[in-house]
This record gives structure tokens, C-alpha cells and sequence, in this order.
């Protein structure tokens, strides 16, 4: 095939930052810009082919992307270029099929796509990283949410067992068990939508834990106390459900690994600050050491976490010789705000 003079239409061009070119049919580079050659890496004079370029990251691909312009008329697509400092650049390619004199020929115009690139990045990082979130948050809320509901059926179960109880009362573990299975059940339902429970929304902070604190007493196994003053009833309903969430799991934590007795909550506000002291006389443990090695288990993390996400503060007391005690505050912030 003759060689064509392309030299007019690249003028324009070799003073841009656009890498130009144009192929035969034969895949042989007929003509090429300045910006080309130094990415590239040849001269025009050269008759290179495309396949035998060799800063063109996967060339291969590269090429039967190219060619496909003959049948397909034009094509868009992406490449990358190992530069002359062994960097990865991107590139996005527009090719059409031309004719001149009878001859068909690619016409071939490519852009640095690295600003792309970095924002595609920080999107897919920032996807990634919320997804994360949510998969945590999930896992946050199975574990805080039904946990406690579960620990406590299990304690309902094993009383069923008992022959220290009498006909009445094991009637009554039933109808609390399915009460809780009830309550778990719509729990489920409602952490896979991200919604407060319905306890909480029917009921109120105050009276949802009362209600969860005699589920616990009627077991006659632990004894919970629950004094309370001054809360707020428009208290905003994530204050409200994280409070409820970290109390639960606080009970939990005591009925699971604590083998406490008795457990004391108190809920009070002061100076527009909700505080919430717990305590149990079960056999403790030594927070420090348990964060550090790892073995504080997840609710403690989940805990501490949910505090320091609404900026509120944590505070335990290793001072104490018998159970735990701890003391939360957080500022309180309203529906009406």
C-alpha cells in the first residue's frame, strides 16, 4: 500500500496534548503525532506495527481492540502505557475507520485518563469503605439487638428444665419466651431496615428498658434494678436506640460471663447531659487487659464505639475489687432540634 502524507493533519495536533495516530489495514502505524511517538516511543518513519510496540501494556488486547474498528466503523476503549519513568498511565482511545484514496485506515485519538482514574479510585474506595460500615453496623446491630433476647430465652429454657420449678411458673417461662421470640422476631425484621425497635417506638426509652428489666427479674435467677430520673421524652430516636442497645448488651454481658447476681442501672439527666451509670457484683475484669489482648469480645468494642460516635464519654472504674462498674454520658439532643 502507498504511503499517504498525513503530515497536514497532524499539524494542529503536535502542538496538543491529544496522542494521535493513524493505522493501515495491515495494523502498521501510518502516521503518528510528536506527542505519539514520545509515548510510544517510535518514528512514523519505522512502519512499526502495532503488535510490536512495546510500552503498550498488554499490546495484544490493545491491538485486536484497535482492529475491531475496521468492522465495527468506530470503538472506544481503555489502555495503558508503561512510561519512560516505569509509571502506569492511563489512556481512553476514540477510533474511526476512514477512507482516503480508496484505502481504509483507523484514525485513532487517545487521552491521559489519570484524573479519571483517581476518582474512579476514591469512589470505589469510598464504596468500599461505607459498605464496610454497613456491614459492620449490621453486625453491630445483630449482636447488640438480638443477643440479649437470645441469652435471655436461653435462661427461660434452662429453668424449663428445672424441676425446682412449679407447673405455673414454667407456663409462665413459655409465655415470656414466646414473647421474646416474638420481640426477636420483629427485631430482625427492623435491623434489616435500620429501623428503631418497635419497643422503643411504642413504648419510649424509659419504659422499653423496664419492660426488658422484668423479662430478666422473672426469671428469679438475676435480680436487674432500674432507677431513673429526669429523661426527656423527645429525646432524638438515636440517643434513644443506642442507649437501649448498650443497656441490653451491658445485661448480656453480665448474664453470659459475669455470673452476677444483681445488676443496678441508673438514668438520669443533668445539665442537659444523659448519664448512665451500670453496675453488677459478678467476678469483673480488668478492662485495660482485656482490650489490649483482644478479649474483651465484640459487645464491649460495640459499646465503647457506639459511645464515642456521638461524642460521649466513657468512663470504668478498675478500682473496684467485685463486678463492674461503669458510667456513660452523652449530650442529649432532641426531635425538636
Amino acid at each position: 500500500m502507498e504511503k499517504l502524507d498525513f503530515s497536514a493533519y497532524f499539524t494542529f495536533f503536535n502542538k496538543s496534548e491529544i496522542l494521535c495516530f493513524i493505522i493501515d489495514n495491515c495494523g502498521v502505524v501510518a502516521s503518528i503525532n510528536d506527542i505519539g511517538q514520545s509515548v510510544f516511543n517510535i518514528n512514523e518513519t519505522q512502519n512499526v506495527k502495532l503488535e510490536n510496540i512495546k510500552t503498550i501494556i498488554n499490546n495484544n488486547q490493545f491491538t485486536n481492540n484497535l482492529l475491531e474498528t475496521f468492522e465495527k466503523g468506530r470503538k472506544i476503549f481503555e489502555f495503558e502505557i508503561n512510561s519512560s519513568k516505569n509509571q502506569t498511565i492511563p489512556y481512553e482511545i476514540y477510533t474511526k475507520k476512514i477512507i482516503v484514496d480508496n484505502n481504509t485506515y483507523i484514525a485513532c485519538s487517545a487521552y491521559t485518563i489519570i484524573n479519571k482514574k483517581e476518582v474512579q479510585n476514591k469512589i470505589l474506595s469510598a464504596v468500599i469503605e461505607t459498605e464496610e460500615k454497613e456491614r459492620n453496623r449490621f453486625a453491630k446491630d445483630l449482636h447488640d439487638g438480638l443477643g440479649p433476647l437470645l441469652s435471655t430465652i436461653k435462661l427461660y429454657v434452662h429453668e424449663l428444665n428445672s424441676d425446682d420449678n412449679t407447673k405455673n411458673e414454667k407456663e409462665e417461662y413459655i409465655n415470656y419466651i414466646i414473647e421474646l421470640l416474638d420481640e426477636a422476631v420483629t427485631n430482625t425484621r427492623e435491623i434489616s431496615n435500620n429501623l428503631t425497635p418497635q419497643i422503643i417506638s411504642t413504648y419510649g426509652l424509659v419504659k422499653s428498658i423496664d419492660s426488658f428489666k422484668n423479662k430478666i427479674n422473672a426469671t428469679h435467677k438475676l435480680d436487674v434494678s432500674f432507677t431513673h430520673k429526669n429523661i426527656p421524652d423527645n429525646i432524638e430516636k438515636t440517643i434513644k436506640l443506642t442507649l437501649f442497645r448498650i443497656i441490653t448488651e451491658l445485661i448480656n454481658n453480665s448474664i453470659k460471663h459475669a455470673s452476677a447476681n444483681n445488676i443496678f442501672i441508673d438514668l438520669f439527666s443533668e445539665n442537659n447531659i444523659l448519664h448512665l451509670n451500670y453496675k453488677d457484683d459478678g467476678i469483673g475484669f480488668n478492662l485495660s487487659k482485656a482490650l489490649k489482648n483482644g478479649s474483651s469480645g465484640i459487645g464491649l468494642i460495640n459499646i465503647i464505639n457506639r459511645i464515642k460516635s456521638m461524642s460521649g464519654n466513657f468512663y470504668f472504674n478498675e478500682q473496684v475489687k467485685v463486678g463492674v462498674d461503669m458510667q456513660f454520658s452523652i449530650e442529649i439532643i432532641t426531635e425538636d432540634e
